[in-house]
């Protein structure tokens, strides 16, 4: 096994920042008035709420910093580059639990229940 390498979330503000000022300044094509707003494909006021939510509520901040919650890092094993979730617990390594995803899928699946397994009491 290679070197094992911290890992950190790290987003750009510059590159999200122009991400954002394109879906703000997107030229909504015009929106057909029909009863049902999926008859067409997606509702355009669903999507606009979705932009607008992106644009001015989400905090992706706040996102990036739940994704640096626990400590992460990397290692390549054979031709396979793995990404890890590292959590020491209560019992100091005593108690090891291995906990795997499938795909599609994420180890932050986890994120609910890493501290109550790794710190039971």
């Amino acid at each position: 096994m290679s070197q094992v390498k911290p890992f950190e979330v790290r987003w750009d503000e510059a590159r999200v920042g122009a991400v954002l000022d394109k879906v703000a300044n997107y030229e909504w094509p015009p929106i057909p008035e029909v009863p049902d707003g999926w008859a067409y494909g997606c509702d355009g006021a669903w999507l606009k709420g979705l932009c607008d939510h992106w644009t001015g509520a989400y905090d992706w901040r706040a996102a990036v910093a739940e994704l640096n919650r626990f400590p992460q890092f990397t290692a390549r094993v054979e031709d396979f580059d793995l990404h890890f979730v590292h959590v020491v617990g209560e019992a100091g390594g005593k108690r090891p639990l291995l906990m795997s995803h499938g795909w599609p899928g994420s180890h932050y699946e986890f994120w609910g229940v890493i501290e109550k397994l790794a710190f039971p009491s």
